[in-house]
C-alpha cells in the first residue's frame, strides 16, 4: 500500500472524530454514530484509492452504514483512471454511549492493507478472560467469578482476601456481569448507593422489584430489564437526588446494554442455564470470603 495514503487515512479519522464530537453529551448514541459514519465515508471517498470495507458495520441487509463490503474511495466515483486497492477495517464510532453521554476514551477505529492484509471474518462478540504467565490454566471462561479468584490466589500463594485489597487499592473491583437478577445488596454495589436509596426507587415505582417476604425479612429480585427502564425513563430524578451518572450509565452498559451490531432494542441476552444461575445465587447468599482469609496485601503480585 502506497506510503502516501497514511497521512490519507489520518485525516478520515480525524474528520470523523470532529464530526461525532459535536453530538458529545447529547445522549443520542444513534446520532452520534450517524455522525461519524457520514464524515467518515465522505472524507474517504476523496481519497485517491480503490478501497473496499472487509471489518465494518456487519452486512449490507443488516447495517446501512459502511457495510462489509462497500466500495470507497475516489474510484467509486472516477472510473477513468486505476487508482490502489485497498481493503479496510473501520468502527466510525466504538464507544457510542461514552460519547453520547460526554464521557472520555471513545475513539475511531481505522485500518487498511494491501488487499489480502486483513481478515474478511464475520461479524460476532466472543467472551474473553486474561491472567498473568503464572496463573495460566488456572482459571476457566465460565467459572464464576469467586472460584477463579481462589484460584489465582492459590497460584499466587495469597488469599483471596488478599487479592481483593490489592484490586481495592488499585480501584479496580470484583464483580459478576449478566447476571439474571440483582439482589437488594448486589444492586447497591453495583451502583455505589445505599440499600435505602434502592427501596426509595422501589416504593416510589420508578424500578420494579419482586419481593418476598419471610417472617419478619422482605427478599428482593430485580431483573436487568427493569434496570434498563430504570435508566430510560428516570434518569433525570436519579440526577436530581445526585446519583452519580458515571455509576449509573456503567452499571447500565454492563448489564444491561445490547452492542450497535445487534438488531432491534432487545437487551443482551442473559445467560439462563441452571449451572450459572445457581452460582449467581451461591455468590451473593454466602460471605464471599471465609474468616481464615482475613490477611492483608502485604506485598507485591508476581504476573
Amino acid at each position: 500500500m502506497e506510503k502516501a495514503l497514511s497521512l490519507e487515512f489520518l485525516r478520515v479519522v480525524e474528520q470523523a472524530a470532529i464530526a461525532s464530537a459535536h453530538t458529545m453529551g447529547l445522549g443520542d448514541r444513534h446520532k452520534s454514530d450517524q455522525m461519524a459514519v457520514e464524515a467518515m465515508r465522505a472524507e474517504m471517498d476523496t481519497v485517491g484509492m480503490d478501497g473496499t470495507i472487509v471489518i465494518g458495520e456487519g452486512e449490507r441487509d443488516e447495517a446501512p452504514m459502511l457495510y462489509i463490503g462497500e466500495k470507497v474511495g475516489a474510484a467509486v466515483k472516477d472510473k477513468s483512471r486505476k487508482y490502489p486497492e485497498v481493503v479496510i477495517a473501520v468502527d466510525p464510532l466504538e464507544g457510542t454511549n461514552l460519547c453520547a453521554t460526554g464521557e472520555p476514551n471513545a475513539i475511531v477505529v481505522l485500518a487498511a492493507s494491501e488487499p489480502g492484509g486483513l481478515l474478511h471474518a464475520p461479524d460476532l462478540y466472543m467472551e474473553k478472560i486474561i491472567v498473568g504467565p503464572s496463573c495460566k490454566g488456572a482459571v476457566e471462561l465460565d467459572a464464576p467469578v469467586a472460584d477463579n479468584l481462589r484460584a489465582i490466589a492459590k497460584r499466587l500463594n495469597r488469599s483471596a482476601k488478599a487479592l481483593r485489597n490489592a484490586l481495592q487499592r488499585r480501584q479496580l473491583s470484583i464483580r459478576e456481569i449478566r447476571c439474571d437478577c440483582f439482589s437488594l445488596e448486589s444492586l447497591a454495589q453495583a451502583l455505589h448507593v445505599r440499600r435505602s436509596e434502592i427501596v426509595s426507587w422501589i416504593e416510589q415505582g420508578w424500578l420494579q422489584a419482586t419481593i418476598t417476604k419471610q417472617a419478619n425479612r422482605a427478599s428482593y429480585r430485580i431483573t436487568p430489564e427493569a434496570l434498563s427502564a430504570l435508566y430510560k425513563h428516570h434518569l433525570e430524578d436519579l440526577l436530581k437526588r445526585r446519583i452519580p451518572n458515571h455509576s449509573l450509565f456503567e452499571a447500565y452498559v454492563q448489564y444491561c446494554f445490547s452492542p450497535k451490531h445487534t438488531t432491534g432494542e432487545q437487551l443482551l441476552e442473559v445467560r439462563r442455564d441452571k449451572r450459572e444461575r445457581e452460582a449467581f445465587a451461591a455468590l451473593h447468599n454466602e460471605e464471599r470470603f471465609s474468616q481464615d482469609e482475613e490477611e492483608d496485601d502485604d506485598g507485591t503480585f508476581g504476573a
